[in-house]
């Protein structure tokens, strides 16, 4: 179920929403639709509610296609203040509308697909990640946990997820010919990479380009036929 109000994102806090100075143009009105409609999604999986399990994750890809429409609204001629204004409207507007029906989820997941196809040609997906990504990755956020919990729950599901994708990643450089030593390598490389990107990201929006689920997902055992 969605919720009457959502949590907007923060390119949109504290924004009133008041109308633009003109009306959009149907362009760009299905685009600013669409980050409306991909806020509305983005906070409901960040809520962790399954009925949006089908859909990718939209929280840092639909931030980033909010911020090229208000970018293009702005080249129209409307202050950034308008622009985003616009947006927060359109999101309000959904939840209304969702709030007021039998069932308040339909109108956006019916509307996402659309809405993600257009994303993706605004902000293409990332490719998958490799296992030597993945290890290094995760590996890195063992430490991290670690360092700040110590052993608790989550650090020890994330020591046996680095630990898998660890050797998935050896057996794939060993399949390249890499020996031991030069799989030590590359993988300290990768997490030096890794960690480089993080610190250089600005504070409060640190985070690298891998996408965790994928990696736990690589890390999970195969299925057997039939099952």
């Amino acid at each position: 179920m969605i919720r009457a109000t959502i949590a907007l994102p923060l390119l949109f806090a504290g924004l009133p929403a008041q109308a633009a100075t003109a009306p959009l143009s149907a362009a760009e009105t299905g685009r600013v639709q669409c980050v409306a409609t991909l806020a509305i999604v983005a906070s409901e999986q960040e809520r962790g509610t399954s009925e949006w399990d089908d859909l990718p994750p939209l929280a840092t890809r639909g931030g980033r296609f909010a911020e090229i429409v208000t970018a293009e609204l702005r080249k129209g001629g409307r202050s950034e203040a308008e622009a985003k204004a616009s947006i927060v409207a359109a999101i309000e507007a959904q939840q209304r509308e969702a709030a007021a029906g039998a069932d308040p989820g339909a109108a956006v997941h019916d509307a996402a697909p659309v809405c993600i196809a257009m994303l993706d040609k605004a902000v293409p997906p990332p490719k998958p990640p490799t296992p030597l990504q993945c290890a290094a990755a995760v590996g890195l956020a063992y430490d991290e946990v670690k360092g700040r919990e110590g052993m608790s729950k989550t650090a020890k599901d994330l020591d046996l997820f680095a630990s898998v994708l660890d050797n998935r990643a050896r057996d794939e450089l060993r399949a390249a010919g890499k020996t031991e030593a030069e799989s030590d390598v590359a993988i300290g490389l990768e997490r030096e990479r890794l960690l480089a990107q993080y610190k250089a990201a600005p504070e409060g929006s640190r985070q690298t380009e891998i996408d965790f689920p994928a990696c736990f997902a690589m890390a999970q055992p195969p299925q057997k036929a039939g099952h």
